[in-house]
């Protein structure tokens, strides 16, 4: 299971969620969000902010969530309360959303569509930017990690 699927898992399960409920609020099939959570595939940027904002997560909460399925203590950081142990909502509650959601959307809402007057991003910005956030766990943990050393 890739950690990225893990953690997607783990802020589902902590809501309370099946996987077609995720599936129907991101756009995207069951199949998908199934084969993300197995490690088969990994989402490309668009559809992992589609998946966050479905879930009412940011990257933060994604980082958080890989470092509890990895056994560790994030660092700097915890997971947002809503998806700590005994905090899941029903499966018929909607997401919650974050704070900012209104001002600061992170992709048009609908389909995944861009929005007229919406710069489209190209496959080969996508993949490279789902390439980085891969390897964004690791050095974000070592920072915080030399950080959190005493001097």
């Amino acid at each position: 299971m890739s950690e990225v699927g893990a953690a997607l898992k783990l802020l589902r399960n902590r809501l309370g969620w099946p996987q077609k409920k995720l599936a129907s609020a991101a756009g995207v099939t069951p199949s998908m969000i199934s084969g993300y959570e197995r490690g088969e595939k990994l989402p490309n940027l668009p559809t992992l902010l589609k998946l966050l904002e479905a879930l009412g997560a940011d990257l933060c909460d994604l980082y958080c969530a890989t470092e509890v399925v990895n056994g560790r203590q994030p660092v700097g950081h915890d997971l947002n309360p809503r998806f700590r142990l005994g905090q899941a909502t029903s499966a018929g509650s909607p997401a919650p959303k974050p704070a900012d959601a209104s001002t600061h959307r992170l992709l048009p809402r609908g389909s995944g569509a861009a929005a007229e007057g919406d710069a489209a991003i190209p496959d080969a910005v996508a993949e490279a930017l789902t390439e980085w956030l891969a390897t964004m766990g690791t050095l974000m943990r070592y920072v915080l990690v030399v950080a959190a050393r005493p001097r």
